[in-house]
């Protein structure tokens, strides 16, 4: 892909050196991989896993890399998951599972999925969570603001929501 954009001729990036490439891992011997080739890290790890998942990074890196994770994030006005955030993990999971080969989930495999992948509560308990990210070294967050079978309206009001996380320009 890195080739492409530096030999193509046609539209090129504004950056010499190409556009910022992320990898995505799930084990520290693919981030300390991510780290070797110069790329930054899309860390594709629950909560307890990603300190392992980030020190292999940074021990790897030349020290410029950055590392994001994507996580359902949602702001919500009584700080619960809701109906339909819950289904729509129930959804995507059956769906993950059954590409594997694993049976559907159940209520604790959905609630540990939440608690691990998704940043769901009040304004003050999601910010501390993101705050605790980054205290783990994560530099990006992406925001997932629509999940499985989530219509437009909780998606919209999640995203309008999530706007009162935004930082205050510096």
């Amino acid at each position: 892909m890195l080739d492409h954009w530096l030999t193509t001729a046609g539209i090129r990036p504004a950056q010499k050196s190409g556009p910022r490439v992320a990898i995505t891992a799930g084990s520290p011997a693919a981030a300390a991989l991510a780290a070797e080739e110069g790329y930054d890290l899309l860390a594709l790890r629950g909560t307890n896993e990603l300190e392992e998942l980030i020190g292999r990074y940074r021990e790897k890196s030349s020290g410029d890399g950055r590392v994001g994770v994507l996580r359902l994030v949602a702001v919500t006005p009584d700080g619960a998951v809701g109906r339909e955030i819950y289904d729509a993990t129930r959804w995507t999971l059956e769906r993950r599972n059954r590409l594997v080969g694993l049976s559907p989930p159940d209520e604790r495999q959905i609630t540990e999925y939440l608690a691990e992948r998704a940043i769901i509560g009040n304004l003050r308990s999601v910010s501390e969570r993101i705050a605790a990210l980054a205290a783990t070294g994560v530099d990006e967050l992406i925001c997932w603001c629509r999940w499985g079978t989530m219509g437009d309206h909780t998606a919209h009001a999640t995203m309008e929501q999530n706007a009162a996380l935004r930082r205050p320009p510096s």
